[in-house]
């Protein structure tokens, strides 16, 4: 979306200039302590717990939710914000759904506790369906 409202060009400036601010604001809380770097550490081991079931599921799960980004991203885009909340959405919920159909194999029971990482891709559910759902305001 970015590309297509600003151009190539800028599109890239914008995001050199983003993913430089995001390694300057990371990279001293990593370098303190890789092995305790909250993001990954809290990553791998939640999922990597159903590694008896998927092997290097601390890998295949957030490389999969990479690849739908990119593919939602590239693929299934037409410039819109619904479409763009829709999106962000759809790859906020695919880690949820992976570990709670994982947590069903595994124990033969969904994890309540799975269900709750959700509150973070309904906000972006609602925004892309509010349109749809209760008309567009009149300008």
């Amino acid at each position: 979306m970015l590309v297509r409202n600003s151009g190539w060009r800028n599109g890239t400036k914008y995001i050199f200039v983003t993913s430089v601010t995001f390694v300057l604001v990371t990279i001293p809380f990593w370098l303190f302590s890789p092995q305790s770097f909250s993001p990954l550490y809290i990553q791998y081991s939640k999922v990597s717990q159903f590694e008896s079931i998927l092997p290097l599921a601390g890998l295949v799960i957030p490389l999969a939710g990479g690849a739908l980004a990119l593919l939602l991203a590239y693929c299934y885009s037409d410039g819109s914000y619904a479409n763009l909340l829709r999106n962000g959405a759809i790859v906020l919920a695919f880690p949820v759904v992976c570990t709670m159909l994982l947590s069903l194999i595994q124990g033969g029971f969904v994890g309540i506790i799975w269900a709750g990482y959700g509150v973070f891709f309904l906000p972006f559910g609602a925004l892309a369906y509010w349109g749809q759902l209760y008309g567009r305001p009149q300008a």
